[in-house]
């Protein structure tokens, strides 16, 4: 044995992605053809040796062992009996990292890893080698060299092939052997113990199953198809016992040898019969081999034919009589029809349906002779214990045996195995009707014969010689439930079918017509084939509809006048009792009978169950009085009846009246009862006895409460509809439906847990799950809410008087009331806690425990989602609106539950169950398994009590790390449908709403993906699920992330792939963002290069991409609506969810990096984003994304609609849907509406329609939701793309702050952002101002960054024409109509640090002045507009970038800008505007704010500063005066201030921002030191700008100007108070002793007293007592 389980795996893995490795399959090729074989490699005492001293060399690598290590091996040698060096050379091979394996301290593992694998590697080789048998051909590559290895001169494995099943068999034996052991030891019910039986059990059946459709294979092409294989095989199977259900698995390849006679040496067959007969005639023990005797009248039956084919050749030596006619008689009479009944019966579909239980079981009639099979290798204990013992002890934790009523142990064929069995055994059918029509007419002859001469007078007699029965009955098993072989029979009326049927309804017997009438019964099954069986029975047979009609009615009088018979009997008898047997006999009534009578009601109910519904209701007005008459005579035929009645139903639920009326009067009216529960149980239980009276009761009550009527887009019955009558039992009872629930619930459900019979128990329970369900689906739980919405009066949408009356209708109130109650919940939670291990098995049994799964789980879910309309709505109105006739429980409502979540508390059990269930194979399980634990998740989310209960449940429950392997497997496992897929998202829907971006408390979501949640988090310990080990959540999060990503093509990006990259990568995001999981996640995705990774794969997209399959085309409307309608838009949305989550992850770990890593490491990644090399995938490429542009948007919705305009919709809390097909998002709730209100407007009634109305209402329907799609996807889009440009903006400042870049090259990137964003910003500037904020948001972040990196490097690149392209960019934006003042902000501050830099380079100045002059206008229109009425920010930038256009302008002859200031009123309103701060000294101090008057004083000097400057030029000074320059300085109140009581201003008790006090320092001692509060301020701030400009005005306008020098001094001597005062305070500090130089008020004072002396001196102003201090100053 060498087997590599990793060359295994790499090889299964070729094939199944379709591109085979041959080297590898070359490489494995000796372990392909030695299939599952052991025996070479047993235990060995030597290899022990060598095993236990601890060194060991394998392919010339030396390992030494541990202890832990020799402990495992030996033990699995011990358990497998293998050789102990082969099992480490396993151990070893089955590892990436085998030094791993040989370090991990944990023997049960090792132990549990070196089983998995050596099962696994077998299974490999089985299906590798199957693969090759069953899907090449001789001549291909694979098939030559796998059927050319030769041992001992032969194929390998033909000779392999029959030993491989022996192998199992052995295997199965060592199994038996080890039970005897654990039963002397008592050991049994260990866990340990009954997990290793079961999957090694598990394993094997799997391998016996593939071997038998590898065998197939083999015999099918011909390489097995030789007579000495033929005798072997069918040696072998004669071998097992007769009741081996293992038989099964070898009937194919040897009908298939007999399906291609033709293909053998003639010789060959002909020894083979002569083999056959001789084996018939003479062997004395062949009678115990039936199995043997049915193969070989099988053959007979092929041969036949093969004789026709040439009969000049191969039948001239045949003697028909002696050799076939005789020989097969002989089988017959050895059994062989028998056989074949059991092996169509045991491998039936009806065993799903327990319809033996209800209808006369005649398979138990005619199994005379031979067991049935089971698979007794399965449960069996080879010293002959007790077999009960072990299947108790199997069965307490869920094995892979399905234990039925008879305590035996069901296997299920694979889909491959089944499909050759149907396929070959059909063959088989069809040859014996075509081949041995002659035969079964002699059977037939000899049956009648025997009737007629009185030898067989009783039921027992009759059915030992009964093989046409037999063949009848054998014929319904295996066509029960398989329409499309049944198919066969009507397809072609002059086929030997169909004559089969004709010649078969001849058969005048009343046992042969009850069979023949069963087998037409199993021929239905779809509607075609019921629809034939119909016609069938219509078309002038011997028999008809109205003919069984008939029949029915007079054994229906036979037996009700038997008792009168009776009775007069007895009066004429009066000495001795009568023997009512006789009579009974006499009357023509007996067994028979009732198997008749049986017959009957199976071939109605099986033509009227899918048949269509015209005929259904002509079957129906047949037989349905007639059978409700049926059923009140006493016959044990009652639940038959009812499951007969259960087939005539009508779809529609107002048709259904009669039957319900049939039934309730049936039940209640011929009892006395009185208003109670008891009473009405009384009135069940005394018709209702039997299991199959009670099943066929279900099975009726379930048809009649189904829910056809479905509202659109949702699986509730159409609101206003009942299942029922109204008033049902009106006139003998309380109304309602509610006794059949009750009963249903507390009797039959309740005691259901008591049976032990697993079979019936589990169909009972199944049916009334079932039941539930319905029942709850039967109201629309939206509605009331809805209605609100919509202003929908439901009185006039209900089929009964009011909504009140159909509330107390509702089969929903009652089932809420009871699911409410202990003993039903607890049931309920019992089923869904039934476990996985009972499903997680390849050839089981568990088809009905998983049903019962899924309905408990789906009646859990919707009891969660909908209790709160049932406690807070239907409740209160059941209670406070009670009518009186109506049947209501004494306890009804919550039964002291808050709500049906406390009941979770008590069954955690179950919470543990539904994480198990997230890894079953099936996807419903799944699904409904997540969105229960999603629910309780996300109910107490504001307490966290959902999300901590689980969390509590998965880390303490032993299962623990199974329930994170369930998430791993779903994760990891291939997609191969549209419903994997959608598991798939909801785990990750799942995983990311228990994950926040703040919250710093450990969720479920943590403990999944492998994290340590307990005491601190962490990455956990080196073991499974851990994030530690390698096997975790969390990675598989990432190689699902990387996986989906390789998925898309360059030049389209599917839906389905980007939407699993777009959520997994989310996922990580939240972990990398929240700070309790940020650094540890963070480090862990640099350990695995996600960041190269995502860069080299990632999307990169452009306008040419297409979106699942649709290109982006903004300039139509028409595919814009195709586009946002189909799964296009959905993959657009999660491509920009991608890119944006990217790019945050981009940032975070560059970020991380720079603080926690290396420089070299930081310069990588930088590197990675920023070279030349990668310029195109780079971080350049990533704002591809904004090329998309914009997509037409809805918004007159409203004015095209007549019926819907005024019905309030909301679009916010619309999800996407989680299955991947059309539309993308849920309309659940909008459909809701939408549909209560369509019904509100079509009918006051529920029945009337108008047509017109309805066509016209359906259209707006159909475009209100055309609205909410695009406007959904306009709103999304728009939104996502901001964040993808938002977060690209983060990135460009993490890379230029934390990036580490070298001086110049940071300041080359920054120009190339700025080369790439500037054509952008000029193309949002125009139609979304929120991208171009983001971009030139970076831009102003960036110029400062630059200007600063220039000042280090030198001026160089200061005048880079891509910083030119930036300012004309800024120009444009501030042109622009649409731009925000914040935005315009921006841009002033961008275009005056340019023209501050470019102000000395006199080239530049030109060609930006040229560029301004063509359109300076409207510029400075605006930066005046802002300048002057601008808030915040941007009414000081505007001042400032006007001050630097003035100075540019100042470069040219004529001034343009001055001239624009001039040429209208900006100017002046500038001027205006220094007397603004004046509001804050007179205004209430309630609508005074820090930050206001801190502004307005910022506004003040930046406006007095620019108009200084223009000042300072003559032409602007003259402009100045004439714009009432003077007069505004003097209106300026804070120029009157009283120095005396202080120059500083204390802002004081400040509330937030808001001023409560304004005061003045007045300290006298210190009155210029500024307080360190920094809410002092200056009053000189104020007062020096104003005589700067003063003063500037004065010396440019000369000394010549009069008027100007007037003007002046008219101003000094209003505010002469202020000029004396400060004079004065300079004079005292001039002669102070402390002289403080640097004292900021003191030079401020110094600088202010300067301005006064020259402005006096100038405009020759002085009075008295300002005379001594300028002689002082100076």
């Amino acid at each position: 044995m060498n087997w590599n389980p990793l060359l295994l795996q790499s090889l299964y893995a070729s094939i199944e992605a379709g591109d085979i490795d041959y080297e590898l399959f070359k490489q494995c090729l000796p372990d392909l053809a030695n299939l599952n074989l052991k025996d070479s490699f047993p235990k060995n005492h030597q290899s022990r040796t060598s095993l236990e001293k601890g060194t060991l060399e394998i392919n010339g690598t030396t390992y030494k062992l541990n202890k832990e290590f020799i402990f495992a091996a030996i033990k699995i040698s011990d358990d497998l009996n293998l050789d102990e060096l082969a099992i480490t050379k396993l151990l070893i091979n089955s590892q990436n990292d085998p030094q791993k394996s040989n370090n991990t301290n944990d023997s049960i593992s090792l132990i549990n890893l070196g089983k998995v694998q050596y099962y696994l590697s077998r299974q490999y080789i089985l299906q590798i080698v199957n693969y090759i048998v069953n899907c090449s051909t001789p001549g291909d590559k694979l098939w030559d060299g796998l059927l050319s290895t030769k041992s001992n001169n032969q194929n390998s494995i033909a000779t392999n092939i029959l030993l491989a099943f022996d192998n199992i068999h052995k295997e199965l034996r060592e199994i038996k052997e080890s039970i005897d052991k654990a039963m002397l030891l008592d050991i049994t019910n260990t866990i340990v113990f009954k997990k290793d039986i079961k999957f090694r059990r598990d394993f094997l059946l799997k391998e016996y199953d593939i071997l038998s459709t590898t065998m197939f294979g083999l015999v099918n092409h011909g390489t097995l198809l030789n007579k000495q294989f033929v005798i072997d095989i069918i040696n072998n199977v004669s071998k097992l016992d007769a009741n081996d259900y293992f038989i099964v698995y070898h009937i194919p390849s040897i009908i298939q040898a007999f399906v291609i006679l033709d293909e053998m040496n003639d010789q060959d067959v002909l020894a083979l019969h002569s083999k056959f007969i001789q084996d018939l005639t003479s062997d004395g023990e062949i009678y115990t081999k039936p199995i043997k005797v049915t193969i070989i009248f099988l053959f007979l039956c092929y041969f036949i034919g093969w004789c026709k084919k040439k009969p000049d050749s191969r039948a001239v030596n045949i003697d028909f009589k002696t050799q076939i006619d005789e020989p097969m008689m002989k089988a017959v009479s050895l059994g062989a029809l028998e056989q074949l009944l059991i092996l169509t019966a045991d491998t039936s579909e009806t065993l799903k349906t327990g319809l033996s239980n209800i209808y006369y079981d005649m398979r138990a009639l005619l199994e005379r002779h031979i067991p049935r099979l089971v698979p007794v290798q399965l449960y069996e204990t080879s010293n002959g214990l007790q077999q009960k013992h072990m299947l108790n002890a199997l069965s307490s934790t869920g094995s892979s045996l399905d234990i039925t009523s008879t305590g035996s142990p069901v296997i299920s064929l694979s889909e491959q195995s089944e499909s050759i069995f149907l396929t070959t055994l059909n063959n088989a059918i069809q040859t014996i009707i075509s081949n041995g029509a002659f035969l079964l007419t002699k059977i037939k002859d000899e049956e009648e014969d025997s009737l007629l001469s009185g030898e067989d007078l009783n039921l027992d007699d009759i059915s030992v010689k009964a093989d046409l029965e037999r063949f009848f009955l054998a014929t319904y098993y295996f066509f029960f439930n398989r329409p499309s072989l049944s198919k066969e029979f009507w397809s072609d009326n002059e086929s030997d079918a169909y004559g089969f049927i004709e010649w078969a309804s001849k058969c005048t017997d009343s046992l042969m017509r009850s069979c023949f009438y069963i087998m037409i019964s199993g021929l239905s099954h779809n509607e075609e084939n019921s629809l034939n069986i119909y016609h069938f029975f219509n078309n002038g047979n011997t028999v008809s509809w109205a003919i069984i009609s008939q029949c029915i009615s007079d054994y229906i009088i036979k037996i009700n006048n038997l008792t009168q018979v009776i009775s007069l009997r007895q009066q004429q008898n009066e000495t001795e009792d009568v023997d009512q047997t006789t009579i009974a006999l006499e009357e023509g009534l007996n067994e028979e009978t009732i198997i008749f009578l049986s017959s009957l009601l199976s071939l109605i109910g099986s033509v009227a169950k899918d048949i269509n519904y015209e005929f259904k209701e002509k079957i129906s007005e047949i037989f349905i009085d007639i059978l409700f008459e049926f059923v009140k005579v006493e016959t044990p035929l009652v639940g038959a009846i009812f499951k007969t009645i259960s087939h005539l139903v009508h779809r529609d639920e107002t048709k259904r009246i009669k039957i319900w009326r049939s039934l309730d009067t049936l039940i209640f009216s011929n009892t006395f009862t009185l208003p109670s529960s008891d009473s009405y149980k009384t009135s069940f239980s005394s018709l209702l006895g039997s299991y199959s009276e009670i099943m066929g009761f279900l099975n009726l009550f379930h048809s009649l409460t189904e829910n056809e009527s479905l509202a659109s887009d949702n699986n509730f019955l159409t609101f206003g509809k009942l299942t029922f009558p109204e008033r049902l039992g009106q006139g003998y009872r309380k109304v309602g439906v509610w006794p059949y629930y009750e009963y249903i619930l507390n009797e039959l459900f309740v005691n259901s847990f008591k049976m032990r019979d697993y079979q019936k128990k589990e169909q009972l329970q199944l049916t009334i799950l079932n039941i539930i369900t319905n029942g709850l689906s039967s109201f629309d739980y939206s509605v009331i809410l809805n209605s609100n919405i919509a202003n929908v009066d439901l009185n006039k949408l209900v089929s009964t008087t009011n909504f009140f009356s159909y509330v107390h209708e509702s089969a929903a109130v009652v089932l809420f009331n009871y699911i409410f109650t202990e003993k039903i919940f607890t049931g309920i939670y019992k089923l869904m806690s039934i476990g996985v291990d009972n499903l997680r098995i390849d050839i089981d049994g568990g088809h009905e425990q998983k049903m019962l799964i899924q309905s408990s789980l789906q009646i859990v879910k919707m009891i969660f989602k909908y209790q709160d309309t049932y406690l807070e709505e239907l409740c209160p109105i059941i209670v406070k609106q009670r009518i009186d006739n109506y049947f209501v429980p004494r306890r009804f409502g919550s039964h002291g539950l808050k709500s049906f979540f406390d009941t979770v508390v008590f069954n955690l059990s179950a919470i543990a169950h539904l994480g198990l269930y997230i890894g079953s194979d099936d996807n419903k399980l799944a699904s409904e398994s997540l969105q229960i634990l999603q629910i309780i998740s996300l109910r107490y989310n504001n307490d966290n009590f959902g999300s901590n209960i689980i969390l509590t449940t998965f880390d303490s429950v032993d299962e623990s790390a199974r329930i994170k392997e369930s998430f791993i497997f779903r994760i990891d496992r291939p997609i191969e449908t549209l419903s994997d897929l959608s598991v798939k998202l909801g785990i990750l829907d799942y995983i990311a709403d228990n994950l926040t971006f703040n919250d710093l408390q450990p969720t479920v979501s943590h403990l999944l993906l492998g994290f340590q949640v307990t005491n601190i988090i962490s990455m956990g310990p080196d073991l499974n699920t851990f994030i530690s080990s390698g096997t975790s959540l969390l990675q598989s999060l990432i190689n699902l992330l990387i996986s989906a990503l390789n998925a898309l093509s360059p030049n389209n990006v599917n839906y389905a792939p980007m939407r699993l990259a777009s959520q997994s990568i989310g996922i990580l995001m939240k972990l990398c963002r929240n700070p309790l999981t940020a650094n540890l996640t963070l480090d862990y995705l640099a350990e695995q290069e996600l960041f190269s990774t995502l860069l080299s794969i990632g999307p990169q997209v452009s306008k040419y991409t297409q979106w699942n399959g649709r290109m982006y085309d903004n300039n139509s409307a028409e595919d814009c609506k195709i586009f946002i309608e189909t799964e296009s838009i959905g993959a657009l949305l999660s491509f920009l969810s991608f890119r944006g989550c990217l790019l945050q992850y981009l940032s975070l770990s560059i970020h991380r990096l720079s603080f926690h890593g290396t420089p070299s490491q930081t310069k990588l990644l930088i590197e990675e984003l920023t070279s030349n090399a990668m310029y195109s995938a780079g971080i350049f490429s990533f704002l591809d994304s904004s090329n998309l542009g914009n997509f037409h948007k809805e918004h007159d919705l409203r004015q095209n609609l007549n019926h819907f305009k005024f019905l309030p919709i909301s679009l916010e809390n619309i999800q996407l849907t989680n299955y991947l097909e059309g539309n993308i998002y849920d309309f659940t709730n909008l459909n809701s509406l939408l549909n209560l209100y369509t019904r509100s407007k079509l009918s006051t009634s529920l029945n009337s329609t108008n047509p017109e109305l309805e066509k016209e209402i359906k259209s707006e329907y159909s475009r209100v939701k055309q609205f909410a799609t695009n406007n959904i996807s306009h709103s999304r889009v728009l939104e996502l793309l901001l964040l993808n440009v938002h977060t690209w903006v983060q990135l460009v400042q993490i890379v230029v702050t934390d990036g580490g870049m070298e001086t110049l090259t940071r300041s080359n990137f920054i120009l190339q952002v700025f080369s790439t964003v500037v054509p952008k910003i000029n193309d949002y500037v125009e139609y979304d101002i929120a991208f171009s904020e983001e971009l030139v948001s970076l831009c102003v972040f960036l110029f400062d960054i630059y200007h600063k990196d220039c000042q280090g490097i030198g001026a160089q690149n200061k005048f880079d024409v891509r910083l030119y392209e930036l300012f004309k960019a800024c120009i444009h934006g501030i042109n622009s109509s649409v731009t925000s003042p914040s935005l315009r902000s921006d841009f002033y501050v961008l275009a005056n640090n340019y023209l501050t830099d470019i102000l000395k380079d006199e080239y530049m100045v030109k060609n930006i002045l040229h560029d301004l002059q063509m359109n300076s206008s409207r510029l400075i229109d605006i930066i005046c507009s802002d300048a002057v009425s601008g808030e915040g920010t941007n009414r000081i930038t505007s001042i400032l970038l006007l001050d630097s256009l003035f100075q540019l302008g100042t470069h040219n002859k004529d001034n343009f800008i001055l001239e624009s200031l001039a040429s209208g009123t900006h100017l002046l309103l500038l001027i205006l505007s220094i007397k603004n701060i004046d509001s804050h000294f007179k205004i209430s101090l309630d609508n005074v704010t820090l930050s206001s008057f801190l502004y307005e004083l910022t506004v003040l000097k930046t406006t007095v500063n620019m108009l200084t400057r223009i000042a300072q030029y003559k032409g602007g000074a003259q402009l100045l005066i004439r714009n009432k320059l003077f007069s505004s300085i003097e209106e300026c109140d804070y120029l009157s201030l009283d120095p005396d009581v202080g120059l500083n201003l204390l802002l004081e008790n400040i509330n937030g921002n808001k001023i409560n006090t304004l005061s003045f320092n007045v300290t006298r001692e210190n009155m210029l030191q500024a307080h360190e509060d920094p809410n002092n301020i200056s009053l000189l701030e104020l007062y020096i700008p104003i005589f700067q400009l003063l003063s500037a005005v004065v010396i440019v306008m000369g000394s010549s100007n009069k008027s100007t020098l007037q003007s002046v001094r008219g101003l000094l001597n209003k505010h002469n108070k202020l000029c004396s005062s400060i004079l004065k305070k300079s004079t005292l500090i001039h002669s102070s002793v402390d002289k403080d130089d640097q004292n900021p008020s003191k030079e401020n004072l110094k600088i202010l007293t300067r301005l006064i002396v020259i402005l006096c001196s100038l405009t020759s102003y002085q009075t008295d007592n300002m005379s001594n201090m300028f002689v002082e100053i100076k």
